[in-house]
């Protein structure tokens, strides 16, 4: 299914930001701790909750009413931070 394909694609391109980016700059120290926050906010949890709706849509989504639980279910999770 397309929708499962594309949200691991941007659950993995998540990664790829925390994990060769705001994690290497945070070690660095060449950027402050502050603008780390900025420029990365929330990123964690938007991934955390996009790993969950890959989970969900991977095992449960067999019709249209499970997938919009489970993406209705996740959105809920996400506290935009400003």
């Amino acid at each position: 299914m397309e929708l499962v394909q594309t949200e691991r694609q941007y659950h993995e391109d998540l990664k790829l930001l925390i994990n060769a980016f705001k994690k290497p700059l945070s070690r660095s120290g060449t950027i402050s701790p502050t603008d780390i926050g900025k420029v990365f906010a929330n990123i964690q949890e938007v991934c955390k909750v996009h790993e969950n709706i890959v989970e969900g849509l991977s095992t449960e989504s067999t019709n249209i009413t499970e997938i919009i639980s489970i993406l209705l279910d996740n959105v809920r999770l996400i506290h935009i931070r400003i």
